[in-house]
Parts: C-alpha cells; sequence; structure tokens
C-alpha cells in the first residue's frame, strides 16, 4: 500500500517537472524596458517604445498584449485595434511581430482624455506562451484654464461706452477641448444678471497664454479680437446701436454700475474672472472734438488775460456767452442744469498779432475730474506773423453730466517755434503745468408735479374753429398750436401747443425755459393782445427733451400747454 502511494506522488512530481520543462523550452524572449515620459498632458500624443530582447541566435515570432495605452473621453481603455510605429506609417499591430537576434524595438501610439494615473501593462508570448509581462505608470496632468479680461473705454458727448475683451489661457501641460464659456453682465443694484451669452467647444492647447474668445473677420480679410461684452452708459436716451459682433450688450445711465462675469468650464474645472463697470478711480482718455477759433470776441483788442472755464450750450453760444465774460464782464455760471450741454473753455488771452496758437492734446477723465492737456505755440524767431488782433480759444464739448459736483484742471505744455531757413524748430519751454482749475456742479433734473385740477381743466371742449396756426419758434422748436374760441363765452381763444420739437421717431423733445417761448409764439397770434393766462399742463410720458431746442439727450418729462387769452 505504502508502495503505491509513493509510486503516486513521483509520478505526479514528475509529470509536473516535464509540464515546466515544455513550457519554458523555447522561451527566448524577455521585455528589457517600456520608455514612455513619467508625465503627459491631455489629448497629447506619442508613443510608447517597447524593447524587447531576442536572445536566441535566430528570428522568432511573437505576440503582444498592450493595455491602457489610448483612452477615450470616458477613460475606458481602447482594447483593438493596437497603432504602432511601422515603416510604412500608422498600422494596426500584427498577429505576430518577427524579432531579430538581440534588442528589438516597437513603438505603439498613446494618447488621454482625462487626467489621471495610468497603468500601460505590457505582453509579450512565445509560441502561444506568457514570455514576459512588465508594466509602467503614466501621470496625465490636465490643462490650467485661466480667463483674463480687459477694457477700452470711449467717452462721446453724452455716452460712455466700455468694450470688455476676455481671452483664455492654459498654463497647463494638458490641451483643453469643448470648453463652454458664458459672459454675464450683472446690474450691480439689483442683482440680476440683464444680458448674458454662452459659447461653447473652445478649444486651448498647452501653454497657450493669450486666445481670443470673440473675434470677427475685418474688411482686409484678417480675423481680429471683438469684445465679449459691451456696456454703453448714457446721461439720457440709450442708443440704436446693436454692438455687433459683441456677445453680450447692456445699456444704463451714468451712474449705474455693472458687473461682468466671465466663467469657462471643461470637465469638471470651472474658472471665471469679474470686471465692474466702470472700473473705480479709472483714468480714461474722452474721445473730444475740439472746436478752435481765433477770434471769437469779433475784433476785441483791449487787454485779457487767459482763462479756464466751463460755459453751456453750443458752439454759437459759448462764443457768445465768452464775448459776454471777457467783453462785458458777466459772471462766470458755476452750477449748471441736468439738461445743460457742457463744454470746456481754454482761451488764451488777447494778442496783438497771429501766430499764437493752441492745441488740445487729450481730456482725462477720473472719477469726477477732468483734466484737459492743452499746447500753446508762440512764435519765436524768424516766424512771421499776421498784424491782426486775435484772441485764440479752444471749445471742448463734453455733453450733459449726471448731477454731482466736479473739478476741472488745464495742463499746458508751452512751445516757442523758431525758424532756421524752411525748418521749424520747436522748443518746449513747459511741460505740463497746471495753468487752471474750475470747479462746478451740475443739479438734478426737476420733477415737474401736476394737480388733478390742472389736468381735468384741460379737458373742456374744443367745440369752436379749431385751426392749425404757422407761428416762429424760437431755435427751430415746434411749437404745433391750435387754437380755438371758447363755445361758451364766444370772447375768450384758447390756444394749445405742444412745448418741444417732434423727433423722426415720434418723440417730443422739450424746450427748455417757459420766457423763450412766451413771446416769438404768442406775440405774433394777429389781432389779440398780451392778456395771457396759463389754464393747465398735463404731464405725459414719453423719451422727451431738449436744451434750446437743441436734440441731446433726455429725461422722460414733458407737457402740453393750453393758454387762453382775449381780443383787445
Amino acid at each position: 500500500m505504502r508502495n503505491k502511494i509513493f509510486i503516486g506522488i513521483l509520478l505526479f512530481v514528475l509529470i509536473l517537472v516535464i509540464t515546466t520543462v515544455w513550457y519554458f523550452s523555447g522561451i527566448s524572449v524577455s521585455i528589457v524596458s517600456i520608455v514612455v515620459p513619467s508625465e503627459v498632458g491631455t489629448y497629447d500624443s506619442g508613443y510608447v517604445a517597447i524593447l524587447l530582447q531576442n536572445n536566441g541566435s535566430k528570428d522568432i515570432n511573437v505576440s503582444l498584449k498592450v493595455k491602457n495605452t489610448i483612452e477615450d473621453e470616458k477613460g475606458v481603455s481602447v482594447q483593438e485595434p493596437i497603432i504602432i510605429v511601422g515603416a510604412s506609417g500608422l498600422d494596426a499591430l500584427p498577429a505576430e511581430v518577427s524579432l531579430k537576434p538581440g534588442i528589438n524595438q516597437i513603438n505603439v501610439y498613446y494618447g488621454y482624455q482625462l487626467p489621471g494615473l495610468k497603468k500601460i501593462e505590457v505582453e509579450v508570448y512565445q509560441k502561444s506562451k506568457l514570455a514576459d509581462a512588465k508594466s509602467v505608470e503614466v501621470n496625465v496632468l490636465p490643462p490650467q484654464i485661466r480667463v483674463e479680461l480687459q477694457y477700452t473705454n470711449e467717452s462721446q458727448s453724452g455716452y460712455d461706452i466700455y468694450k470688455v475683451f476676455g481671452s483664455l489661457s492654459n498654463f497647463g501641460k494638458g490641451t483643453a477641448k469643448g470648453v463652454a464659456v458664458n459672459i454675464s453682465i450683472i446690474d450691480e443694484t439689483t442683482g440680476k444678471i440683464v444680458s448674458s451669452a454662452t459659447r461653447g467647444e473652445a478649444q486651448i492647447r498647452d501653454y497657450t497664454f493669450f486666445q481670443p474668445m470673440n473675434t470677427w473677420r475685418g474688411k482686409d480679410g484678417l480675423e481680429k479680437q471683438a469684445a465679449v461684452a459691451i456696456i454703453e452708459l448714457s446721461s439720457g436716451a440709450s442708443s440704436n446701436e446693436s454692438y455687433v459682433p459683441a456677445l453680450a450688450v447692456a445699456k444704463g445711465k451714468i451712474g449705474n454700475r455693472y458687473k461682468v462675469v466671465v466663467t469657462a468650464t471643461w470637465r469638471d474645472q470651472v474658472v471665471s474672472s469679474e470686471m465692474r463697470v466702470p472700473p473705480e478711480d479709472e483714468k480714461v482718455v474722452m474721445k473730444v472734438n475740439p472746436v478752435i477759433d481765433y477770434n471769437p470776441l469779433e475784433g476785441f483788442m483791449s487787454n485779457s488775460e487767459g482763462m479756464f472755464t466751463v460755459i453751456k450750450g453750443s458752439i454759437p453760444e459759448v462764443k457768445e456767452s465768452l464775448n459776454g465774460i471777457i467783453v462785458k464782464k458777466a459772471a462766470q455760471l458755476s452750477t449748471f442744469s441736468f439738461n445743460d450741454t457742457l463744454n470746456f473753455v481754454v482761451f488764451r488771452g488777447v494778442f496783438p498779432t497771429g501766430g499764437y496758437g493752441i492745441n488740445i492734446d487729450r481730456v482725462e477723465k477720473q472719477g469726477n475730474i477732468y483734466t484737459v492737456y492743452a499746447t500753446y505755440r508762440d512764435p519765436g524767431k524768424g516766424i512771421g506773423v499776421t498784424a491782426a488782433f486775435t484772441q485764440p480759444v479752444a471749445i471742448i464739448p463734453i455733453g450733459r453730466l449726471a448731477a454731482g459736483d466736479y473739478e476741472s484742471r488745464l495742463k499746458v505744455t508751452k512751445v516757442v517755434e523758431n525758424a532756421d531757413g524752411t525748418k521749424i524748430i520747436r522748443e518746449v519751454i513747459e511741460t505740463e503745468k497746471e495753468l487752471g482749475v474750475f470747479n462746478f456742479s451740475v443739479k438734478p433734473p426737476e420733477k415737474e408735479e401736476t394737480s388733478t385740477a390742472q389736468t381735468q381743466k384741460t379737458n373742456f371742449d374744443m367745440n369752436g374753429t379749431i385751426e392749425n396756426i404757422t407761428i416762429p419758434c424760437p431755435f427751430n422748436v415746434q411749437c404745433n398750436p391750435q387754437y380755438w374760441l371758447d363755445a361758451e363765452d364766444g370772447n375768450t381763444y384758447h390756444l394749445r401747443f405742444s412745448y418741444g420739437t417732434r423727433l423722426p421717431n415720434g418723440d417730443l423733445q422739450i424746450c427748455e425755459g417757459l420766457p423763450a417761448l412766451q413771446e416769438p409764439c404768442l406775440t405774433r397770434l394777429p389781432n389779440f393782445g398780451q392778456h395771457i393766462e396759463v389754464i393747465g399742463t398735463v404731464t405725459y410720458n414719453t423719451d422727451i427733451c431738449g436744451v434750446n431746442g437743441k436734440t441731446v439727450p433726455c429725461q422722460p418729462i414733458g407737457r402740453v400747454m393750453v393758454w387762453s387769452w382775449q381780443p383787445r
């Protein structure tokens, strides 16, 4: 019995030895190393170098199994086909690979869409038997996205236009595909989003430090950066500008505050940047169109020093007011109405000859402080001048301003021009020296209140003869008058007119100052006297405005006047 057991054990060991010898007999290949970068980025591509050692003296055929060299967008390893770098380009890994004696290299492509630590596994088989197996780890790094915002500001008469430009940067090794960008403009007073837009499928490669979020192709065919958001702040009515191709647009009043928030999302990576508009304590170079005049006082020759001030009105009205201040010694105004169109005035003084010039270099705005930079040019040696008196002045329209207190400064660079033959040599005497400061204030608009009793008075029966009459009104203001005979007493006439001028869109443009309308309108009514009485007003809401009939941005105010009078 014991002999039988011993014989059984001996046979089992013998079979095991024979099987092991058979399995490993003929194995002449091994994996020397797997060469791959220790760190790669998402969407990077390259190849894994697999070094195989053929220990025999003859060519042998082996098969390979390579895992986790390529993954899809879900992080799942792509098993078949495995792509290798062959002599003819990219080929599928064949069933068997011929190895020459010594070291052989097989290159297999890798690529990953998700970051993380990846384990590449390689198995080599000879005669359908596993000859060797090795693995190596690769760290796939994600992109590092950043959102950057810049802005420009353009100040025009009555408008501040802020253009916000956005760009994506990637400080990481990986590439980001399918980046979604959201732009939101938020009213900081209400906290509500007033405009938003989303742009998806953006791609940003590794170590890209400036990629515009929005572009447009100009007339020259070149692609240029476009604003992602535009905010228009006006002192009155908003413009009709669409601001294409900006992605988000908001329009408000000067004094309103907004916040532009731009968020970029790639998978679980969310980054954002924000900008407040208008930025606090920003310094803005305004877009201005100065008017230069060398004889605004029309021949005035008395000695007069220079002056820096603010004057309201149109250019002709500014010259008239300047004449009153210099020639007639009228007082300078320092308090203005919300509806006034304002101008900076740089007056050099009165000179006995020509050759004294003035240029406005720029106007800067920082909060409620304005700085006017000007250059004064004086004639020097060899410069021919006219013998007439001149009064150089620069008038700089800045439009309407929001209610508040303001400070304006004048900084002057003085230059003397000398002639050397045909060549003009300019010598700088002083640079940006402050020559004037003028403080002024703007009052808020007054709200007109109309009682119910007044409104009811205008609802009387217009049962007399209603005639349209043409009455010349000041400053090209259209009165739109109608008058009729009161049927109740047969003696009193009534005049009703729209107090202002009509805009192309049908809105009424209000004229400021009742006395300005009273004389030109009412004294030209034929055969009627001057016993005039306002018997009622009606206030209505529409976008209307005006300063002496001039078209300017406005507030929602307005009225229709009804007058009555009797013949002498």
